[in-house]
């Protein structure tokens, strides 16, 4: 029979991920699949799918865990993924319902099996781009010929920097920041830009961070 600690140890985050990768893999099989996926220095999404044109996040939330992070989670998640959701325990089922967002899917961990609870639907506010990196972005830059676009970006933000703090900032240096390449491509139509992100982000070969990533590609 089994004991109370064999119970708990089948509603820690292993043993939902051991579920929940074959699940994605069998929905997604063509996506590229990143695990412990640190964002900047914001947050680390937990396991995160890489479409050809579409981005989702999943947030896994054990018996274990509680939700007391979860509300800050949320919009660093929406800023980035096209859809999300909350894998989680029995116990934080009802409670993540009321706390989350109607868009974020909600999927309950139970004895070994996954049910959805609520379905994830397309975020309108994910801007994908922002998960790239300066050298990505900037290539994504050229082929848009944005370049004037972000410099005329950068020189408006520091006009108004000045102009509230009556202290001349001056232009900014002569090549963007991310903050303002980052503007320049929101420009560009959805339909256009989210296929280049994702080719993007499936074309890296290398994604070191301090701790190390795990990569793998579905299927």
């Amino acid at each position: 029979m089994p004991t109370p600690a064999d119970r708990l140890a089948k509603l820690r985050d292993p043993a939902i991920r051991a579920v929940l990768l074959p699940t994605i893999r069998a929905s997604l099989p063509t996506a590229l699949l990143v695990q412990e996926w640190g964002i900047g220095y914001q947050f680390v999404a937990d396991v995160a799918a890489i479409g050809e044109v579409l981005t989702e996040a999943w947030e896994i939330k054990s018996e274990a865990d509680s939700l007391a992070r979860l509300k800050r989670q949320v919009p660093l998640y929406g800023a980035a993924f096209d859809h999300c959701s909350l894998v989680a325990a029995p116990r934080h089922v009802e409670r993540a319902l009321a706390l989350l967002p109607d868009w974020w899917g909600v999927m309950e961990y139970d004895r070994g099996a996954l049910s959805v609870r609520r379905a994830p639907q397309p975020n309108s506010a994910a801007r994908p781009e922002g998960l790239l990196w300066v050298p990505e972005i900037v290539a994504l830059m050229k082929h848009f010929d944005l370049w004037a676009t972000a410099l005329r970006l950068q020189r408006e933000f520091y006009a108004r920097l000045s102009a509230e703090h009556g202290f001349n900032y001056g232009r900014g240096s002569r090549r963007p920041g991310k903050r303002h390449m980052l503007e320049a491509l929101a420009t560009v139509p959805r339909a256009e830009l989210a296929p280049l992100v994702c080719a993007a982000l499936r074309a890296r070969t290398d994604w070191r961070r301090p701790d190390g990533y795990r990569r793998e590609r579905a299927g």
